[in-house]
């Protein structure tokens, strides 16, 4: 589920760069009585298209288990409706085997075969032990670890074997890296050692059904949490690649930007995932992709700010390589508390349900300035892994395996990894090439990336007075104790102070 983020309250806030929000036609849906919006102009329906990887589908968790057989077909109608191609839910074992060796799918039946009718796909999420398979038994608290992978695995294999043929994909577990998710405590090793049951079950009763490494959240620093990168770190270091799963999952919810806008911030979900892919591909799992099994927004921050977040998700998360599909959560609201639906509790579509809409029905069309990147590419930099994001007011920028590209006032640079971060977290672009270890900015600034020394901005009086004598700088401008600005340098030191500069070489 969604999770707040830290770094959000340092982020300026700014017009949004994703130019085909709108509400669609209500072609589709008018059986449903929604109400037309603003029709898209022929230009933009005629936009480049980013295909789907695998679809782009509504996560609906276990509330879609307890609706009346009515209120179930009217939402599996509507995720067709807005052009969605797979259902994401749990098939929850605590409520599959409630007394062990006793299984019921009677909870499950109607909402696999009815997507399936509809020509949904089904992502099944297994996890949540019963009380009597629980590491811990609390009451009130589903969302259990079990104790032993002996009657985990008896529970996928059942389960598999039932689904065969009907169930394209298992996700295993849901945000273990939650303490509430994966009740008493994160466990990475325990985790992997669960995936690797998982894997082995579904493979034996059901090969060619794919498996999806269980979502992580972003992760909080809330008692008993993990975060995110320590998670994905330990679980790496656990063997989580050996186990062979096909592809993995991550939740990016951001309640302070959409994925391009908060792709210029570290430590944001966007970035994590990034490093998430990274760390997958120094692993040796660079072809598995990263699912975005749950991404939201709730319409209680805004219907607008809802519209444009879920709209504008489906296809800046497509834009970076290692993408899979994307799952919205939800479809509805499930009360005044959660309003993450793109319909509210009295079946009324929200603003979202159009812009979701008109994204899937349309191809999931690319933006203008993704267009232009897509024209202008650098092969050296491999594959893209980020959205393009905006780097200060006049130039975009978008993060490949082994660089940064930036489209700038002054024309289309390349950085390496290193100094591209560097671009973007001071929010300037470059305006030359990377040469000899170096690259001018705006006037007066510059970034020295060296593999032995690090990568570092040199600007002002001292970038000035700077000769290659000097050689590269070995960390960032500061100031001492006599209140001098001070950048030492490998073989010598520039100091700044009152407009006047001194350097000195061999210090």
């Amino acid at each position: 589920m969604a999770a707040s983020n830290d770094m959000a309250a340092s982020r300026p806030s700014g017009a949004p760069r994703f130019s085909r929000r709108g509400l669609i036609s209500a072609a589709g849906l008018s059986s449903l009585a929604l109400a037309a919006g603003s029709q898209p102009s022929a230009a933009v329906a005629a936009a480049t298209r980013v295909a789907p990887r695998a679809g782009a589908g509504f996560s609906v968790n276990s509330g879609i288990l307890w609706e009346t057989p009515e209120s179930r077909t009217r939402s599996l109608d509507w995720m067709v409706a807005v052009g969605a191609t797979s259902l994401r839910f749990d098939l929850s074992w605590f409520w599959a085997e409630q007394k062990s060796g006793t299984f019921d799918w009677s909870l499950f039946d109607p909402i696999i075969d009815g997507a399936r009718a509809r020509g949904l796909t089904v992502l099944a999420v297994l996890g949540s032990a019963p009380y009597w398979a629980a590491a811990q038994r609390t009451e009130g608290q589903p969302h259990n670890r079990p104790a032993s992978l002996t009657t985990w695995r008896r529970f996928v294999r059942a389960a598999a074997t039932r689904y065969k043929g009907k169930v394209f994909a298992y996700e295993i577990w849901n945000e273990p890296n939650g303490k509430s998710y994966f009740w008493p405590a994160p466990d990475p090793v325990f985790f992997t050692a669960l995936v690797k049951a998982a894997v082995e079950e579904i493979r034996a009763v059901a090969p060619g059904t794919l498996t999806v490494c269980g979502g992580l959240g972003p992760g909080s620093t809330a008692a008993g949490d993990m975060l995110a990168p320590e998670f994905v770190r330990r679980m790496i270091a656990a063997g989580i690649v050996a186990t062979k799963v096909d592809h993995y999952a991550f939740h990016p919810y951001d309640m302070d930007g959409t994925l391009a806008e908060s792709a210029r911030w570290d430590l944001t979900p966007v970035r994590q995932v990034i490093n998430f892919a990274a760390s997958l591909r120094a692993a040796g799992a660079g072809s598995a992709q990263i699912w975005a099994s749950e991404y939201g927004y709730p319409s209680v921050l805004g219907v607008d700010a809802q519209a444009r977040f879920l709209s504008s998700g489906v296809t800046q998360w497509a834009e970076a390589s290692f993408a899979g599909p994307m799952y919205l959560h939800e479809l509805k609201d499930q009360g005044p508390s959660d309003t993450f639906g793109v319909f509210d509790t009295a079946n009324a579509p929200k603003q979202a349900a159009f812009a979701v809409q008109w994204m899937l029905q349309n191809g999931i069309p690319a933006r203008e300035e993704v267009v232009r990147f897509d024209a202008h590419p650098d092969s050296a930099l491999g594959a893209a892994v980020s959205p393009v994001f905006a780097v200060g007011a006049t130039a975009l920028g978008r993060d490949h395996v082994s660089g940064t590209r930036f489209e700038t006032p002054t024309g289309w640079w390349s950085s390496p990894v290193a100094a591209g971060a560097l671009w973007r977290q001071v929010a300037l672009p470059p305006s030359g090439p990377f040469a000899d270890g170096m690259q001018n900015g705006p006037t007066g600034v510059r970034v020295f990336s060296n593999p032995s020394t690090g990568t570092w901005l040199v600007l002002g009086d001292i970038l000035t007075a700077w000769r290659p004598a000097y050689g590269f700088p070995l960390g960032g401008q500061y100031v001492n104790a006599a209140g001098t600005t001070v950048q030492d340098f490998q073989y010598g030191t520039i100091s700044w102070k009152a407009g006047l500069v001194s350097g000195s070489l061999g210090a």
